[in-house]
């Protein structure tokens, strides 16, 4: 996760208070922006989306995989 810029703890609250958004299969996703402020590879974005796509119910929930989009979102 870290080569993609997101750490463990964007990803629990993402999972506890992002909205749901579209994912493949029975996969389910969600997703959260957050302020960002900061230069990545070379060029400085305002705000961090990340977006989180996992499988699983409540208690039981297992991470296929993370994505992080930077840029400019309205919050």
């Amino acid at each position: 996760m870290s080569e993609r810029g997101i750490t463990e703890e964007e990803v629990r609250k993402v999972l506890e208070a992002g909205r749901p958004c579209l994912a493949r299969g029975a996969r389910k996703a969600k997703e959260l922006v957050f302020p960002f402020g900061g230069v990545w590879r070379g060029r400085r974005y305002p705000h961090k989306l990340v977006r989180v796509i996992y499988s699983g119910q409540a208690d039981d929930i297992a991470v296929v995989t993370v994505l992080a989009q930077y840029g400019q979102w309205e919050e």
